[in-house]
C-alpha cells in the first residue's frame, strides 16, 4: 500500500523513516491534482498500520498518482500583447471634458496597466485630477474592471478624507 507524510521538507528531497529496522523512503510523487505528496511504497500490512495510526500520515490513493511516462503537453503560446488603449479626449466622453488632455493622457496611461501596475503607479501621479480622470475612463470602458474601480473609487476616498479633493468631483 501507498503511504504519504502530512509533513514535507522545505528542501523537497525525499525523507525516510524506519519501521522495526525497515527503512521507507518518503518521496515527493505528483498526484493528478498537480498537488506534491511524499509516499513510501509499504509492503508490510503492520508497518502500514504503525503508519496510518500516527497522525502524520495517511493513504495514497493509486488513482491520485500521475503515471510516470505521462507526457505533458507543452504550454500554449503567449497571447500577443494587446494592442495599447487610444488615449482619452474629451470628444470619445463628455465626462471627460472637465479634465484637461494632459491629465486625459496620464490616467489614460494609468489606466492601460495591468491592476497592480496601476496599484504602484497611483501613488506617483501628479495630482487628484488624475485619479478622478482615470475612474471616469474605467467607469467609460465597454467592459471595466471591478477591481480597477474599487481601487481607484478608494483612492478618491482617501483624497477626499485627507481634504486633498472637494466632495465635488
Amino acid at each position: 500500500m501507498k503511504i504519504a507524510s502530512k509533513i514535507h521538507p522545505r528542501d523537497g528531497k525525499p525523507r525516510t523513516h524506519v519501521v522495526h529496522g525497515t527503512t521507507y523512503k518518503f518521496a515527493p510523487t505528483q498526484d493528478r491534482n498537480g498537488e506534491i505528496h511524499f509516499v513510501a511504497d509499504v509492503a508490510n500490512p503492520d508497518h502500514g498500520a504503525l503508519f496510518m495510526r500516527n497522525g502524520s500520515f495517511y493513504h495514497f490513493d493509486d488513482d491520485l498518482q500521475v503515471p510516470p511516462l505521462t507526457r505533458i503537453a507543452p504550454p500554449a503560446p503567449a497571447a500577443p500583447p494587446s494592442p495599447p488603449a487610444p488615449a482619452a479626449d474629451s470628444t470619445s466622453n463628455p465626462l471627460l471634458t472637465q479634465f484637461d488632455q494632459a491629465v486625459l493622457d496620464e490616467a489614460g496611461a494609468l489606466v492601460a496597466g495591468s491592476m497592480t501596475t496601476i496599484g504602484t503607479a497611483i501613488g506617483s501621479v501628479s495630482g487628484a485630477p488624475v485619479v478622478l480622470a482615470a475612474l471616469a475612463i474605467e467607469k467609460a470602458k465597454e467592459s471595466p474592471r471591478k477591481s480597477v474601480l474599487e481601487l481607484l473609487e478608494k483612492t478618491v476616498d482617501g483624497l477626499r478624507a485627507a481634504g486633498l479633493l472637494s466632495d465635488k468631483p
